[in-house]
């Protein structure tokens, strides 16, 4: 009761009457106005004498003006309310930041500060959570609103259009994992945010691409997209650090991420060589649980190479490796087995899970993962030796004996994919 009758004092202190409809925050009202409501607002903080700062106070009026009766927008005097600085950890001045339906997780805006481009995010966001709100009334009646036919989006912006559709389909927090499970086998997702000037130039490449694929392969294979200014929750959970990245996911597994040029060209002609090759005979590296959990879950078996560190073995050998395990998994391809690759030392919960030493590298086990168990691989790890060890699960003369550590499977570090390359030694190491 006292901290209710203390919030109803703070809200009771807000000036009610002001000649601006940029309203004014302080340490008492800041809780009852933006944390404890059920509106979405801006919040910018800034001081006087700060000339950026009053060069904004126009837009913000505008934006304001705008959207009143829709989203408020307050200012914080950072001077006269430090608290509220450290609170927020503001850094430079002025700081933009929206507070949506979550608001302990405000988002800043880094976008140019005028009226039009704060007016695009914060329609954008409203837009965002309008579809969360949806989504959640409609799981209520059993349906999901998951449209599997595209408009156009807008790459620049992130904006859906009113057109034919180019065949990228707009991805966000709320319907990620349900758009692509319902929508498409293959899938080729771009990762952009507002300020990537790269990705402006991506526009026609990816909306081509999108286009021809879903011609050739009769919507198997969907390109999607995700503005990770707006969709930072999935951004987050897949460590995007840089952009444009575009991540690969094939029926619920993610693949490792696409490299190559950013031309239409070759993003089809990548996507045809995966989806050529049929899941049963991929070879992915273990990025993270979930890679690990679903392909030895919903396989018979799961056969894991163990490579030695790319430092050991440089990037011929490695692709030689590699080449070869893949050769094994085309000639074993009508087994429902799944195959899996890391490299020595990036996932030491599972060598330690499959009794894997420093001496053992490189290394393979088949995983049964009804019953937790295993069995390695004893002979050279040459193409003789995997085949027979391959042969001989096949035919049951070798089965997965063994328990694995801890009785379940092992908990897995999320990873950036290999990149192709050698390691880029930093100056100085080698002094």
């Amino acid at each position: 009761m006292t901290c209710l009758l203390a919030a109803a004092l703070a809200c009771a202190l807000v000036l009610t009457v002001s000649t601006l409809n940029v309203l004014e925050l302080n340490s008492d009202n800041f809780n009852c106005k933006v944390i404890h409501s059920d509106s979405s607002c801006i919040v910018v903080f800034g001081k006087p004498g700060c000339e950026p700062c009053d060069k904004l106070s126009a837009e913000l009026e505008k934006v304001a003006t705008a959207l009143k009766g829709t989203v408020k927008v307050f200012a914080v005097d950072v001077d006269r309310y430090k608290s509220l600085g450290y609170r927020f950890d503001i850094q430079r001045l002025p700081t933009i930041k929206f507070f949506g339906s979550d608001k302990n997780m405000p988002e800043d805006y880094k976008g140019d500060l005028n009226s039009k481009d704060i007016l695009a995010m914060l329609l954008k966001k409203l837009q965002n959570e309008i579809n969360e709100k949806l989504y959640a009334m409609n799981l209520e009646t059993g349906q999901t609103g998951i449209q599997c036919e595209s408009s156009d989006v807008d790459v620049d912006s992130g904006e859906s259009g009113s057109g034919s559709g180019s065949g990228v389909l707009e991805l966000t927090d709320n319907l990620f994992d349900e758009t692509l499970k319902e929508c498409g086998d293959l899938w080729l997702v771009l990762f952009h945010n507002t300020p990537c000037e790269e990705c402006v130039g991506l526009k026609s490449h990816w909306e081509a691409a999108a286009a021809e694929l879903k011609e050739q392969t009769k919507v198997k294979v969907r390109l999607g997209i995700v503005d990770a200014s707006v969709s930072r929750k999935v951004a987050k959970r897949y460590h995007i650090r840089k952009y444009p990245t575009i991540k690969i996911f094939e029926k619920g597994s993610q693949l490792p991420d696409y490299n190559g040029r950013l031309t239409s060209s070759d993003i089809v002609a990548y996507a045809l060589v995966l989806i050529s090759k049929g899941t049963s005979t991929k070879l992915v590296e273990i990025l993270n649980e979930d890679i690990l959990k679903k392909t030895c879950e919903h396989n018979q078996l799961c056969l894991i190479t163990v490579l030695p560190h790319i430092t050991h073995t440089g990037v011929s050998q490695r692709n030689a490796d590699l080449d070869m395990i893949k050769t094994m998994a085309h000639k074993y391809e009508k087994e429902k087995w799944g195959w899996l690759w890391t490299e020595a030392g990036a996932q030491m919960n599972l060598e330690s899970a499959l009794d894997i030493g420093w001496f053992d590298y490189p290394a393979m086990a088949a995983i049964n993962a009804r019953n937790m168990k295993f069995a390695l691989l004893k002979a050279s790890f040459s193409k003789a030796g995997i085949d027979k060890f391959l042969s001989d699960l096949l035919k049951g003369e070798v089965v997965p004996t063994v328990e694995l550590q801890g009785g379940s499977l092992p908990t897995i570090r999320t990873i950036e994919a290999w990149d192709g390359q050698e390691i880029q030694w930093m100056d100085g190491w080698n002094d």
